[in-house]
């Protein structure tokens, strides 16, 4: 039998270090050394040592991993680097209509978050329509999430800003991605949003320090 990731569980590589995501606790953790070093050989597809089962098992009473019938090991976060960011670039600023309707959707991602947690939150960012190519349209609406982070800097909060830009961008244009990144020394995770290799609602520089764990 092999071991997948549990649902809502994602990985990546981040300094050296295996970092899991278990969305359903709200929790990142780090497995110790031979845990860690197990499940990369389960990612990327080797031959099991001894031991490596037991290891495994040891996942799957915090719900980490399940037991399940041969297949596709699973994967890391594959997203491409970004190389460009609206915010770096220069963007036009909305009027205040636009940023009181940005800033209605962030409030409510908030409250989401707070009632819900984080796994129903990407579950619906997850499940938002993507099919749209109006680049246009796209740019507009994260200008007008720009623009609350300038307006109302109490709201300038990664997770639940970049969530609800995601959830209104998407449906014009299918490559908008939520983008969760973490990095290890010292631990820390942040959010954003990504059309292709554009970061929308983000420097540069910034998100460059952390290493994507989800694409949404």
């Amino acid at each position: 039998m092999r071991h997948v990731f549990a649902p809502g569980v994602f990985a990546c590589l981040a300094d050296g270090r295996l970092v899991l995501l278990n969305a359903r606790a709200d929790r990142y953790l780090m497995a110790p050394p031979s845990v860690e070093e197990s499940l990369l050989r389960l990612i990327r597809g080797e031959a099991d040592l001894p031991g490596d089962q037991t290891l495994r098992d040891r996942l799957c009473t915090d719900s980490l991993v399940l037991r399940r019938a041969p297949g596709p090991p699973p994967t890391l976060c594959s997203l491409a680097p970004p190389t460009r960011s609206l915010l770096d670039d220069g963007w036009q600023h909305p009027g205040l209509p636009a940023v009181g309707w940005a800033a209605a959707r962030v409030f409510a991602a908030i409250a989401e978050l707070r009632l819900r947690g984080l796994a129903p939150l990407l579950d619906r960012v997850g499940r938002r329509a993507g099919r749209g190519d109006d680049r246009d349209r796209t740019l507009a609406t994260a200008a007008a999430f720009a623009g609350v982070r300038l307006a109302l800097r109490p709201l300038d909060r990664c997770l639940p800003n970049s969530a609800a830009l995601a959830l209104a961008a998407k449906p014009h244009h299918g490559d908008v991605r939520l983008v969760l990144g973490v990095r290890c020394y010292p631990f820390a995770a942040h959010a954003w949003v990504q059309l292709g290799p554009v970061v929308l609602n983000d420097r540069l520089d910034t998100v460059r320090a952390y290493t994507p764990i989800l694409a949404q």
